[in-house]
């Protein structure tokens, strides 16, 4: 039924806009001036003048919108971009070990850490020697 009642429905608008795209050049016969800023055009139809601006508006509200279109779709290529790299300094950080990831976050150095795990000694070699003396 509800099919039905939309097939109606889509049928009545087809027939109203048959009907009024038949009547409307017939009812707006009169000529018309069109001054444009560096020209004029003289005896024009009406109906073919509004028809005209109707189409050109139609152009011009297109042309923007697919504008529009472009810069969200390369502005959405640029953050799904920056959102994979992220999502690759994410999973190479959950994969850094915990003592390690620690010490980075804490701004030591790295490879001063491996040493010490290690069982290398940090202390300053000069001194080592004077206390085997």
């Amino acid at each position: 039924m509800k099919l039905m009642l939309r097939r109606a429905c889509f049928a009545a608008v087809v027939i109203v806009l048959i009907v009024v795209v038949r009547l409307f050049p017939d009812q707006n016969q009169t000529l018309v001036d069109i001054d444009l800023l560096l020209t004029q055009i003289e005896g024009v139809r009406l109906w073919l003048a509004l028809a005209a601006t109707f189409v050109l508006g139609g152009l011009l509200a297109g042309l923007f919108s697919c504008l529009l279109l472009i810069r969200s779709s390369l502005v959405g290529r640029r953050y799904r971009s920056a959102i994979a790299d992220l999502e690759a300094e994410v999973h190479h950080l959950r994969n850094l070990p915990l003592a390690s990831a620690g010490h980075l976050i804490a701004g030591d150095d790295p490879i001063a850490f491996d040493d010490e795990v290690r069982g290398a000694s940090t202390v300053n070699p000069g001194a080592a020697s004077a206390e085997g003396s």
